[in-house]
């Protein structure tokens, strides 16, 4: 499997909302073990193994709005199906901290979800989402994506990603559709 965590390179931009899936790929990592790990597809691209199941991690440097380009790559180059991919992002409409998991599904206004979608070419792709809530009144959809948490959301957000990390888990070992009816 192919997971993408969609985020913004560059250190400015490391723990903003918008990077909530890289967030997710470092703590699954950090529990994983990294067989090699490189600059390669216009991303930061690992292959790992986490419970004897080997998979491939992909960070893309291209910026959100463009994420399908490495996508696209890594695809043509292993020669893999939509369905061997998910993503993992942030989400507006969902409330800070909470998970959802789909087996397709439109971008939802997600810029970097619809770059994925326009280089796969169809809506099934696997997909984790982790809720960020919806801009206080008066701030920009971009400005807020593009804000680092705040100090009492930080225990929320660490949750979550924990939760998403064993959402991941329970889909590599097990299935996809375990980790839904568990994490959803």
């Amino acid at each position: 499997m192919l997971i993408v965590g969609l985020g913004n390179p560059g250190l400015q931009y490391e723990k903003t909302r918008h990077n909530i899936g890289f967030m997710v790929l470092d703590a699954l990592l950090k529990k994983a073990d990294v067989l090699r790990r490189q600059e390669k597809f216009s991303a930061v691209f690992v292959e790992a193994a986490l419970s004897g199941v080997r998979f491939l991690a992909l960070y893309p440097q291209t910026y959100m709005n463009r994420s399908g380009e490495a996508v696209g790559q890594v695809m043509r180059w292993y020669h893999l199906d939509p369905e061997a991919i998910m993503v993992v992002y942030d989400d507006l409409d969902l409330p800070l901290g909470r998970l959802r998991l789909r087996k397709s599904g439109s971008h939802g206004g997600h810029n970097g979800m619809r770059s994925v979608l326009q280089v796969v070419g169809h809506e099934n792709i696997k997909r984790l989402k982790i809720g960020i809530g919806r801009p206080p009144a008066g701030w920009a959809v971009a400005d807020y994506v593009l804000s680092p948490f705040l100090p009492d959301e930080q225990p929320l957000v660490l949750e979550a990603t924990e939760r998403a990390v064993a959402a991941i888990q329970l889909a590599l070992t097990v299935s996809f559709e375990q980790a839904m009816n568990r994490y959803n």
